[in-house]
């Protein structure tokens, strides 16, 4: 029963692939029927499903509202895909981030070096004035 019970509350860690997680979870429905429980490949998709954390909630739904059993395979395919969107979107969002640093940190160069050539032209214009009366 405790392998029951581990099987109906597993969920993704962060630092999980999904392939790991997949993985994790129909290794514990191997395990289940080796010890006699019925684990049908529905029950397995949908634990997959449902041990996901809400980035992955829209196609949760979409794919439980799709007609028919759940299967494994269908599950796989359209998660590791997910998941790698999902990373490709996360990698260009940290490259626009650090695009966008650079350029403030390159406005800010710029500016520092203005002010710093700033006091020199001052002095420059007023020299020239001086010498000019």
């Amino acid at each position: 029963m405790r392998l029951e019970e581990q099987f109906g509350r597993a969920k993704k860690k962060d630092n999980q692939t999904m392939s790991q997680w997949i993985s994790h979870i129909k290794n514990m429905a191997s395990q289940l029927r080796e010890v006699g429980e019925d684990v049908s490949t529905e029950r397995v998709s949908n634990r997959i499903l449902n041990g996901l954390g809400k980035e992955y909630q829209g196609l949760r739904y979409g794919l439980k509202a799709g007609a028919g059993p759940l299967k494994v395979e269908v599950v796989t395919q359209m998660l590791l895909a997910a998941e790698m969107e999902l990373r490709e979107e996360k990698e260009n969002a940290v490259n626009v981030s650090s695009n966008t640093k650079k350029h403030i940190k390159g406005q800010i160069q710029l500016s520092i070096m203005q002010l710093k050539r700033k006091p020199i032209l001052l002095v420059c214009q007023l020299t020239r004035r001086r010498s000019i009366h």
